[in-house]
């Protein structure tokens, strides 16, 4: 991962974005990834269990909209 950062907003570059994310062993044992693995979920909140697993090649933040 890559960072560029300036006052209102910042870039990062996930060089290795087609690699899953890693979780702590023990997360995917816990009540919420069982419940999302037998219910076959496709969000967590707003969130896709997809985006939360693996990330995209680059993410823009606006600092001061999302800080």
């Amino acid at each position: 991962m890559s960072t560029l950062r300036e006052r209102r907003s910042k870039l990062i570059w996930n060089m290795t974005w087609k690699a899953e994310y890693s979780v702590p062993v023990d997360t995917l044992n816990r009540h919420l990834w069982k419940t999302i693995r037998e219910n076959n979920a496709t969000h967590i909140g707003p969130c896709t269990v997809e985006s939360c697993l693996n990330h995209p090649k680059s993410e823009l933040y606006d600092l001061e909209t999302d800080p």
